[in-house]
């Protein structure tokens, strides 16, 4: 990544296609990452005669791939072992068990949130 930011690396690999979640979703590796995305996705969309009810426009589906990369750096950045000093270096079963906590926490606010959008949606209707 570093290689690339100095022009001395041609830059992320359509073929091996790696994020840069240690940087920012909006670096220029990381960018270039989404661009290849992109095609690949309005490849696949002639290729195989995707039918949809109305063409997204490329911002529509950059949006959609930019949300999904940050979905991934949060739970890559969640996953990875926490880098502390001395005694309060965190080990592989401990980022495994905070990370399973975690998880749990967010899927019990999914649920809650969704209980909430269909008592909402039966108010209004």
């Amino acid at each position: 990544v570093d290689l690339y930011t100095n022009q001395e690396h041609p830059g992320p690999d359509s073929e091996r296609l790696m994020f840069d979640f240690k940087g920012h979703l909006t670096s220029a590796w990381n960018m270039q990452c989404n661009k290849i995305i992109l095609e690949k996705v309005r490849d696949a969309q002639e290729t195989q005669n995707w039918a949809l009810e109305e063409d997204r426009g490329d911002e529509w589906i950059l949006d959609d791939i930019k949300a999904r990369s940050k979905n991934m750096q949060s739970h890559w950045r969640a996953f990875h072992i926490m880098r502390g000093t001395g005694s309060s270096k965190e080990t592989a079963e401990q980022a495994h068990e905070r990370y399973a906590a975690d998880e749990e926490d967010r899927e019990s606010r999914k649920r809650e949130t969704n209980r909430y959008r269909a008592v909402r949606a039966n108010l209004i209707s």
